[in-house]
């Protein structure tokens, strides 16, 4: 059906109040550009619509309009609409979703009363009350996303009778007064996720392993205050066949975007003190305690390798740096 923009020479503006009411047969709407009202009971018990089309002229939807139209799958509300009466879309059983205006403030008694397919609703910022039995037995409704950052006032029976396990959400920059709210009826209010994961280290920190050795990184584990299980990313390498400094970062983040503060271990890749790493025939410790190099033979370049003249004592050692991962830094030898 196609509702006339005029009749005669005069403009149609409103649908009248229980214009249609209880017309069962009526299965599609039209309503014209330049309707701004469609009042009270006015589509009521039309069990057989399936489809209507709202202008973007209009400013209200009365009392009990779409009560009772159980056919109804989907309904465009364009934004133009300020005020939507009491139980305008009660037993509207096939809704299984509706997007609300931004310029609504209130959601009026029984508005979505037993709306049994509605599985999740977004109130807009701006409302700041939804009185009784808005959602009563809306018994799939799971989900209900609140954009305001100041928690509505809400009426009794608001959230009752709705999905089991219900939640509630509402934007991470609210205002604290959403904290001191659980529940609302059977909706529960998931309160968002402000606190970053914490990465703790498994072994020790700083590790040492000796050069040529296998590295097998211990390791961190990460613990959140809602995620009982995330995934945490290392980086960096070890390089086991030079001695070194190395460090290994880890990271983790959890569901809602914390970023853990990033935690890194040290790895001193340094010399097996029972190793030869100069093949002198002095253990790679001896050579730390004679305070000769562990890397050369000969440690003051003169033709005679360190055990010999270590042995026959024609080598003073003279001065000696502080030892470095691994050995000397330098040495210096008077023969």
């Amino acid at each position: 059906m196609v509702i006339p923009g005029t009749i005669g020479t005069v403009a149609v503006t409103a649908i009248g109040q229980n214009a249609f009411q209880g017309k069962t047969s009526l299965t599609a709407v039209y309503i014209p550009e330049g309707v701004t009202a469609i009042l009270d009971g006015a589509f009521a018990g039309c069990s057989g619509m399936t489809a209507i089309n709202l202008p973007n002229s209009l400013t209200s939807i009365g009392n009990y309009a779409f009560d009772g139209c159980s056919s109804l799958p989907s309904i465009t509300i364009p934004n133009s609409v300020t005020s939507i009466g009491a139980n305008a879309f009660a037993w509207c059983t096939s809704l299984p979703s509706i997007t609300l205006p931004s310029g609504l403030n209130k959601i009026l008694s029984g508005t979505f009363w037993t709306c049994t397919n509605l599985s999740s609703i977004t109130i807009p910022a701006g409302v700041n009350e939804i009185q009784y039995n808005a959602f009563l037995n809306c018994s799939n409704l799971a989900s209900v996303y609140f954009q305001e950052n100041t928690p509505p006032t809400v009426g009794a029976y608001a959230f009752q009778g709705i999905a089991p396990g219900a939640k509630g959400y509402y934007p991470s920059t609210a205002t604290a007064a959403w904290r001191d709210i659980t529940t609302y009826n059977d909706l529960t209010i998931v309160h968002p996720d402000t606190e970053s994961p914490v990465i703790t280290l498994i072994g020790a920190n700083p590790l040492e392993i000796y050069k040529g050795s296998i590295f097998n990184d211990p390791g961190a584990m990460v613990t959140d205050n809602v995620d009982a299980t995330r995934s945490i990313t290392g980086s960096g390498a070890v390089d086991t066949s030079t001695v070194g400094i190395y460090t290994l970062t880890y990271t983790a983040t959890d569901v809602a975007g914390n970023l853990a503060v990033p935690v890194t271990r040290t790895v001193n890749v340094v010399l097996d003190p029972t190793g030869d790493e100069d093949g002198d025939g002095l253990t790679n410790g001896q050579e730390l305690t004679l305070g000769t190099d562990p890397y050369k033979k000969d440690t003051d370049g003169d033709g005679v390798n360190d055990p010999v003249e270590i042995a026959d004592g024609t080598c003073e050692l003279l001065q000696q740096s502080e030892q470095g991962v691994g050995g000397l830094l330098s040495v210096q030898w008077e023969c």
